[in-house]
């Protein structure tokens, strides 16, 4: 999903620049490469060959738009070492060790079957979230700060409303 939003972004961009000639090659490029990712990863991967070639479709997308396009912005490369996302990714890698440590051992505590599938699910979830938002309302990152603003307006207008 987030290279799927990252070459609608760039592609909206090439389009904004006027360069129609290039938004069509890129598109009929990426469908000769899905195509040829299909031939390729579905034959010895089955149903996992077509997620993974799936998957790699917007990668390539994004990859070519972002090549073109820093013929136009010189500086378009220096956008991904902005401080909010790097600390992003730093959350996001926090959250998936936190996930990952934390799913063994729920798994060994619950016993009961049709309750611990439940369990096993929401207590990683959820210990995964609190370090992800509580990661970013303590690194203030902007976009957290907007969340909270509008979380608590909501729960203002529910507490005039009750």
């Amino acid at each position: 999903m987030l290279f799927r939003s990252i070459s609608s972004v760039l592609g909206h961009a090439t389009l904004a620049l006027q360069e129609t000639h290039a938004a069509a090659a890129v598109s009929i490029a990426s469908h000769a490469i899905a195509i040829a990712l299909f031939v390729l990863l579905v034959p010895p991967l089955a149903y996992a060959g077509l997620a993974l070639a799936s998957s790699l479709v917007p990668i390539t997308i994004a990859l070519l738009y972002f090549l073109y396009l820093t013929r136009f912005i010189p500086h378009l490369k220096s956008i991904f070492w902005h401080a909010t996302y790097i600390k992003t990714i730093v959350l996001a890698i926090a959250l998936a060790a936190v996930v990952t440590t934390i799913h063994p051992l729920v798994t060994q505590i619950t016993d009961i079957k049709p309750l611990s599938l439940i369990i096993q699910l929401i207590l990683p979830s959820l210990a995964g979230a609190l370090v992800f938002f509580g990661g970013a309302y303590l690194w203030n990152i902007p976009e957290m700060h907007d969340l909270t603003s509008i979380v608590h307006a909501k729960i203002g207008k529910w507490r005039t409303v009750a």
